[in-house]
């Protein structure tokens, strides 16, 4: 015996109070976490992130000002193996901001850091895509001047990068502190994710958090560092009026 759900045959204000309580339901907040999958357009930009067991596609890449070594061996620079065009210095903030995963700085230093233009709410979901299986690094919040909120910091250690491998690839081009170029036998990313609630500190207006930033060196290798936030009111306004559609329509066919 099979069982069958119709929409018709529920009662229309019925529908409605589900699609209503789904809509309101806030994702609850978890510890520092791994990004278990993502999705892309095909041409290295993300589209979506699952975490936790929820996939969020309203994403919103950051602008990258990083710190990197400028001489001796600290890389500067990568990019997945044979993709173009090959970086520069002049070029890497561009490059490890927004949301393609292609390229991005390597072993960012202290001081870096990554604006997302708009403030960090207790629902968004902080995410960090690194070159490799990840790395430690230590972060603080910072307001929209670039100045530190209050006393705020987040210790994030390379276990906590505990997902799958989102992307693999055959290696990544890296260029030195000496403009040579050189294959990197890495051909994976990984990614962490994170909310306020993670931060400790008890000084500080958590309201005025716009981006993060590097309190100490890192062997951290972002090439995408972003905030995944939930739906607006207004996107959910949208689709509960068009559900109230669907339900007089059903509604007038019962009839």
């Amino acid at each position: 015996m099979k069982l069958k759900c119709s929409v018709s045959r529920l009662p229309v204000f019925t529908a409605v109070s589900a699609f209503v309580l789904a809509c309101l339901s806030v994702p609850a907040s978890a510890a520092v976490q791994g990004v278990s999958a993502m999705t892309d357009d095909g041409n290295y930009g993300l589209t979506s992130v699952t975490i936790g067991g929820i996939e969020y596609t309203d994403l919103s890449g950051s602008a990258a000002t990083v710190n990197v070594a400028s001489s001796g061996t600290g890389y500067i620079a990568g990019w997945i193996a044979n993709t173009t065009p090959a970086l520069t210095r002049a070029t890497i903030d561009a490059e490890t901001s927004g949301l393609n995963y292609r390229a991005g700085a390597m072993n960012v230093l202290s001081g870096s850091s990554f604006q997302f233009g708009k403030v960090i709410t207790e629902t968004d979901q902080i995410f960090i895509f690194d070159f490799g299986s990840g790395d430690a690094m230590a972060l603080q919040l910072i307001n929209s001047s670039g100045e530190v909120v209050g006393n705020y910091s987040l210790s994030i250690s390379a276990a906590a990068f505990d997902g799958p491998n989102l992307v693999l690839y055959s290696g990544i081009d890296t260029l030195l502190a000496d403009n040579t170029t050189t294959l990197v036998p890495i051909n994976n990313e990984r990614a962490v994710a994170f909310q306020l609630s993670d931060f400790s500190g008890t000084i500080g207006d958590l309201s005025t958090a716009t981006g993060i930033r590097l309190s100490s060196n890192s062997a951290i290798d972002p090439t995408i560092v972003g905030l995944a936030s939930i739906p607006e009111p207004s996107a959910m306004g949208m689709g509960l009026l068009g559900l109230l559609i669907v339900a007089v329509v059903l509604r007038k066919r019962q009839r």
